[in-house]
């Protein structure tokens, strides 16, 4: 995140440059900078301080006393550099036009939310375009595409004539199986022993 910070100042020093600034608006910008500066450093110390302190009255262990202690470090630097930043946009606003600098501020945050969009439009641009491919490239996927059909239609051929045979022997055997079911069950073998019992 520093870095992402010193690159954004970079892009602003640069803006300022252009501006032609008076000494006052430069000496009030520097100011503005320091204050940053500071108040995130200070604000990673007393992180620091307090992440060490609650280590040691909590007695905890060596491992989790250091992730306090960054952890403490990386809340204090943001708490720092929010009140730096603060303290330099009232700095800023002491000058009598301060309406210029916040307006390149605006830019350089539009600048770094979108860095490559011209970029970005060209990439579309070309993923648009048809691709062209060397005319042998297409001739032997030509050839693989006739020969695939060749394959299939000559499988067609040979499967056709045995589908209807296997059918009838599906048939046949079901029929067979069928015709074993369909006889006499047990209940009527039961029921006609009864009927000749009776009859004797």
């Amino acid at each position: 995140m520093s870095s992402s910070k010193n690159s954004r100042f970079e892009v602003f020093e640069e803006k300022i440059k252009e501006l032609q600034l008076s000494e006052e608006e430069q000496a009030a910008f520097r100011k503005a900078k320091s204050q940053l500066q500071n108040h995130t450093r200070l604000g990673a110390l007393a992180g620091l301080f307090v992440g060490g302190y609650v280590s040691k009255v909590r007695k905890f262990t060596i491992g989790t006393s250091i992730a306090i202690s960054i952890g403490s470090i990386a809340i204090g630097s943001q708490i720092g550099f929010f009140t730096g930043a603060a303290a330099g946009i009232r700095t800023v606003k002491s000058l009598p036009n301060s309406q210029r600098i916040f307006e390149i501020v605006r830019e350089v945050q539009n600048f770094k939310k979108f860095p490559s969009r011209k970029g970005r439009e060209v990439e579309h641009e070309d993923n648009n375009k048809p691709s062209t491919f060397p005319d042998e490239f297409s001739s032997d996927n030509q050839d693989f595409n006739d020969s695939d059909e060749g394959q299939q239609s000559s499988w067609t051929n040979l499967r056709s004539p045995s589908a209807p045979s296997q059918d009838d022997n599906n048939g046949s055997s079901w029929d067979k199986v069928r015709a074993q079911n369909s006889g006499s069950s047990t209940w009527d073998k039961i029921r006609q022993n009864n009927k000749n019992k009776r009859r004797l």
